[in-house]
C-alpha cells in the first residue's frame, strides 16, 4: 500500500470529512449531473462485471451506490427497474441531484457510519471511494459488511499500485514530485489524498473484513497510459500524438504494469 498526497492552501485546516466533501463538491460542480452521463455506464467494465448479479436480483432487492458523485450510476440502474440509493459525502451535490431528480433516492452521508439497517442491501458498489480516508479501508468495509445481506455482493474499486508506480517509488523524490526539492523540501502544504493497493493487498483487506473474494482485476489501462504519457514523458493530453500512442500502447502493455484501478468482487460471509 502507498499513500498519495496533494498540495493544498496553507490556510486549509478542515477536518478529513469536510476536506473530502469539499474537494469532491468542487469536482462535481465542474461535471454533468444525471441523465446526460448515464449512457457511459453500460460501456464500462464495472457494469459488465456486475451485470450477471444484477440480472438475478429479486424485484424487492436494494442496491447502494456508495460515493455516487454526479449520480450517473444510480440513475442508469434505476432506469433498469432496480431500487437504487445513491449516497455521497457531498451534501451540495446530493442537494442538486434531489432538485433535478426528486423521484430518485439520493442521500447525503458518510459511508463509514451510515443510518441504513443491518442487511439492507443485496448489492453495494463503490468506484474509487474507500481509499480517500487515511485510516484505511477498514471503517468503510466494516460498515459495508453490516449493511449488506448475507451472501450479498460488494463491488469496489481502488487505485492500483501498478508496476510502473512501483518503479517510480524507487526513484529520488525530487524526480517524481514537482512540489519537492532536496534543499527546500516541499514548496506547498501537502495533505493525504488516497491509498493505492496492489491486487494481493486489496484482496487481503476484503478477506479480513468478512468477504469471500471472487475476483480481483486491474482495470482502466487507458487511464494509466494517459497518466504515464503526460507525467513521465510530457506528452500533451488530448493531442493527436497522445491519442495515437494511447491507442497503440493499450493492447501492448500488461494491466499489471499500467492499469489505473483494481476492482474486487466480494460476497458477504
Amino acid at each position: 500500500m502507498r499513500k498519495d498526497y496533494i498540495a493544498i492552501p496553507d490556510s486549509d485546516s478542515s477536518n478529513e470529512k469536510d476536506f473530502v466533501a469539499d474537494y469532491w463538491t468542487n469536482v462535481w460542480n465542474q461535471s454533468s449531473l444525471g441523465k446526460d452521463v448515464q449512457e457511459r455506464v453500460e460501456d464500462r467494465i464495472e457494469f459488465r462485471m456486475m451485470k450477471p448479479v444484477l440480472e438475478r436480483l429479486p424485484r424487492d432487492a436494494r442496491v447502494l451506490d456508495g460515493g455516487c458523485g454526479p449520480g450517473a450510476w444510480t440513475l442508469a440502474l434505476s432506469a433498469k427497474g432496480l431500487s437504487v440509493t445513491g449516497m455521497d459525502l457531498s451534501e451540495k451535490t446530493i442537494g442538486r441531484l434531489n432538485e433535478l431528480f426528486p423521484k430518485e433516492q439520493f442521500v447525503a452521508g458518510d459511508l463509514r457510519t451510515t443510518n441504513f439497517r443491518d442487511g439492507e442491501f443485496s448489492v453495494y458498489f463503490a468506484w474509487g471511494v474507500f481509499e480517500h480516508f487515511e485510516a484505511g479501508l477498514g471503517p468503510c468495509l466494516r460498515e459495508a459488511r453490516r449493511i449488506i445481506k448475507k451472501d450479498g455482493y460488494l463491488f469496489a474499486s481502488v487505485p492500483f499500485h501498478n508496476r510502473r508506480l512501483w518503479r517510480r517509488d524507487h526513484l529520488p523524490l525530487e524526480s517524481v514530485d514537482a512540489e519537492y526539492t532536496p534543499l527546500k523540501g516541499y514548496s506547498k502544504a501537502m495533505r493525504f489524498y488516497q491509498w493505492r493497493f496492489n491486487e494481493q493487498e486489496f484482496r487481503r483487506e476484503l478477506e479480513l473484513h468478512g468477504f469471500d473474494v471472487q475476483s480481483v482485476v486491474p482495470i482502466h489501462k487507458e487511464v494509466g497510459i494517459h497518466r504515464m504519457l503526460v507525467t513521465d514523458y510530457g506528452v500533451s493530453a488530448g493531442s493527436r500524438f497522445h491519442n495515437i500512442l494511447q491507442k497503440v500502447l493499450c493492447p501492448l502493455l500488461p494491466a499489471g504494469y499500467i492499469a489505473n484501478m483494481v476492482i474486487a468482487v466480494g460476497r458477504k460471509r
